[in-house]
């Protein structure tokens, strides 16, 4: 999975980045399936890097779309990702990962934003890694791929939380993530190439 970065000022810049990592995740015949993409209610893409020494954490960043009743996808919105846990674990790591998910966890983590609690293994040596979340994590799927050297797992919990300045700087005007995820507001001129080669890429993945 390619590593893109999503600290960027300009909600289309990270439009960009989230199509090359679910193009890289087609190529490569990534975990995800057909039929995941197919019943997602909903879908985060983000770039997140961390490290720990028996306790750590993580920051990320990215964005969130969601899957409307027709079938087609919502605007995205920007979202921010920390993650805090202790155990066993040392090193260095970062990764991109792409989550697929279903309506209760979405709108548990996006909507309500309601941290989640779960386990995290991960290895990683070098170009690369696996990372794998259990026990309460919000997903149907999840690809994921790490850089850096990192062995261990922990406990802890994971928090997305909306980029409001984000999203007011694309939209033109302050919005709730749940008004871009439920359809309710317009679309922007400014950045809606880089929206619509995203919302073109997902029909494709489901064809």
């Amino acid at each position: 999975m390619t590593l893109e970065s999503f600290h960027t000022t300009e909600l289309a810049e990270r439009c960009k980045s989230a199509l090359l990592i679910l193009q890289d995740v087609l190529n490569n015949g990534n975990v995800i399936s057909k039929k995941d993409f197919e019943e997602a209610y909903g879908l985060v893409i983000f770039n997140s890097q961390g490290a720990s020494v028996g306790a750590g954490g993580e920051v990320g960043s990215g964005l969130v779309m969601a899957r409307h009743a027709k079938g087609d996808w919502s605007l995205p919105s920007a979202v921010s990702q920390t993650y805090v846990g202790g155990g066993p674990s040392f090193g260095v790591n970062v990764y991109s990962s792409v989550r697929v998910l279903k309506k209760e966890e979405f709108e548990k983590c996006f909507i309500k934003q309601i941290r989640e609690y779960g386990m995290q293994f991960a290895a990683a040596a070098g170009p690369l890694g696996i990372k794998i979340e259990v026990e309460g994590q919000s997903m149907v799927q999840r690809a994921t791929k790490s850089e850096g050297v990192y062995f261990g797992w922990t406990v802890g919990a994971t928090h997305f939380k909306e980029n409001k300045d984000l999203n007011a700087k694309f939209y033109g005007k302050e919005v709730a993530a749940r008004e871009v995820l439920r359809g309710e507001i317009q679309v922007p001129e400014a950045g809606m190439n880089e929206v619509r080669s995203l919302w073109d890429f997902l029909t494709l993945l489901e064809k």
